[in-house]
């Protein structure tokens, strides 16, 4: 998969946890088995609203999961010498998904 796809998947599968109703710990399990140990703890997951203390949000809440890694971390920077930087750019992965 290309980076920014492994992205979206991430914060889809991330999503689909938030809107039946599971917490942070979950949707954190669920994004790192679908991005791996080790690309996950170089990630930032942000959940909005907060899920931090429980998801009792009701049906219909908007639910919005986004992951994502400087781009230097997992993408060679190799087009760099010809002015081509990856260096400042962010791959983000972002889904909304209504509370069921």
């Amino acid at each position: 998969l290309s980076a920014e796809a492994r992205y979206a998947h991430a914060s889809r599968e991330g999503a689909r946890v938030a809107g039946i109703g599971g917490d942070l710990a979950a949707i954190e399990e669920r994004v790192r088995l679908t991005l791996g140990e080790r690309l996950f703890a170089a990630s930032t997951l942000t959940v909005v609203p907060d899920v931090s203390s429980g998801n009792n949000y009701p049906a219909g809440t908007t639910m919005e999961v986004t992951v994502s890694i400087p781009a230097p971390r997992i993408v060679p920077d190799l087009l760099g010498y010809i002015g081509f930087s990856i260096r400042q750019m962010t791959i983000v992965g972002r889904t909304v998904m209504r509370r069921e």
